[in-house]
């Protein structure tokens, strides 16, 4: 398993991401990133536990650790499609067609 770099390196600190220490363009900034790395296979569990706990402090949503079902809540509130890299990609279609 590995940890990521970037904003990932910021997630071991405790309310770094609730809502009053950050503007709307920080969390705008933040929540792509944190989304496309909820779906990444290689992360170990530690760091996706903080990923989810990010998430749910920025957006005071609450879906568990399903990033299928974070990402539909991003492209619900953006008007966009939830950031994936092309290594996830397969990933992803993958478990749609399982859960199909």
């Amino acid at each position: 398993m590995r940890r990521t770099s970037g904003i990932l390196s910021l997630l071991p600190i405790p309310g770094r991401f609730q809502n009053d220490n950050m503007t709307d363009q920080q969390r705008g900034n933040v929540l792509p990133e944190l989304v496309l790395h909820a779906c990444d296979p290689h992360l170990d569990a530690m760091t996706r536990t903080w990923i989810f706990d990010a998430l749910r402090e920025i957006s005071g949503e609450n879906f568990g650790d399903d990033a299928l079902l974070w990402r539909a809540w991003y492209a619900a509130v953006t008007g966009r499609h939830a950031p994936v890299s092309k290594e996830l990609n397969q990933s992803l279609v993958l478990a749609v067609c399982l859960q199909s």
